[in-house]
């Protein structure tokens, strides 16, 4: 605790020693603000873990994604994903996924990262959506956070704008890394995104949820997902480049106290969201907690602002066991260019 005589000055003692000149004292004070303003500003530095969703079930790919031999070194898109994260500035990784798989998936990133890799685990018990599970990650420390899917790969150019979107977010805002549509389709099914419209300065107007997003002839078409605010129903036609959140996504601090009251007040579905990325089926009976759709109705209600804060590029995933070769090919030619060591844990990430 502070020592009031000496902070507020209200003793004989000190009011009796010697003061400095004004302008010594002005010179002190900035000294003391630029003091603060630097421990502020590296406190916050230290306070911008990259929140990864790994705790689906891998129902349609067959075997666990989330350990998944991708690399030509064995290492999961979840290992780079980690390593491109700290190579773009985030300090921690906190994993949020079943607890029954964390020994596992541990035991992956450190024989492929390191054992001093800065990751930590947060259990998610039930698969009730990505906002449940971002809520299980935000209520470990308070501040801003970012986000993404463990079975995407990203790449490190979209995580550097994902940590370049941190430095400028307000606390009562989102900022979303995008994707143009036709570079995030599966060659062998149906795919959830979210479809994102906004204005010219990007400023989000809209999220709309969208399930079994696949080419048909030239076209690209999709349903409405049926915890959308829109009548799912027969295929609808989009553009292929229209931007579509893949769930990378840059927190304010009060984005927390936002889905808790989100949360609180949910309403029950037990047919699911649907969403990409979230842990399976609903048990229980409840409803799976849809991170895109509940900041989009935060947006709706004026509470919070979202804003397409950067597009990502290079983007590939796993939803299906028939991804994986393609995916291994598009490693293999980024080891090839240099844009990764082999092993990972040959060059630790280095924070830019």
């Amino acid at each position: 605790m502070c020592n009031p005589v000496s902070v507020h000055g209200h003793s004989g003692a000190f009011r009796r020693r010697t003061l400095l000149p004004l302008h010594d004292r002005s010179r002190a004070r900035c000294a003391r603000r630029r003091r603060t303003e630097r421990g502020l500003r590296a406190q916050r530095a230290l306070s911008l873990p990259l929140v990864v969703l790994a705790a689906g079930r891998s129902t349609r790919f067959g075997t666990l994604k989330q350990v998944a031999p991708v690399g030509p070194g064995g290492g999961s898109i979840l290992a780079y994903t980690t390593f491109d994260a700290l190579r773009a500035g985030f300090d921690e990784v906190r994993i949020v996924t079943r607890p029954e798989i964390e020994a596992e998936i541990d035991a992956h990133l450190r024989g492929q990262l390191g054992e001093g890799c800065p990751i930590r685990f947060v259990h998610q018990e039930e698969a009730l959506g990505t906002g449940h599970a971002v809520l299980l990650a935000m209520r470990r420390r308070p501040g801003p956070v970012a986000v993404a899917n463990g079975d995407d790969f990203y790449g490190l150019v979209a995580l550097e704008r994902l940590r370049g979107a941190m430095d400028s977010l307000g606390e009562a805002e989102a900022g979303m890394i995008s994707f143009p549509l036709e570079s995030t389709l599966a060659s062998t099914g149906g795919v959830s995104r979210g479809i994102v419209t906004a204005g010219p300065d990007g400023e989000v107007e809209r999220v709309a949820e969208y399930a079994d997003i696949q080419r048909v002839g030239t076209r690209i078409v999709g349903r409405p997902a049926p915890h959308a605010r829109a009548l799912p129903g027969r295929p609808r036609p989009l553009e292929a480049t229209i931007p579509v959140s893949m769930n990378l996504w840059a927190l304010g601090a009060e984005v927390r106290a936002l889905l808790e009251t989100r949360w609180s007040t949910r309403v029950i579905d037990p047919k699911g969201d649907g969403e990409a990325g979230a842990s399976g089926p609903p048990s229980g009976g409840g409803a799976e907690f849809a991170l895109s759709t509940e900041l989009d109705r935060l947006r709706d209600q004026g509470a919070l602002r979202i804003r397409i804060a950067g597009r990502g590029e290079g983007w590939f995933g796993l939803t299906f066991a028939g991804d994986l070769p393609e995916a291994r090919t598009r490693l293999e030619a980024l080891h090839a260019s240099d844009a990764y060591p082999l092993p990972l844990s040959r060059a630790h990430p280095e924070r830019s």
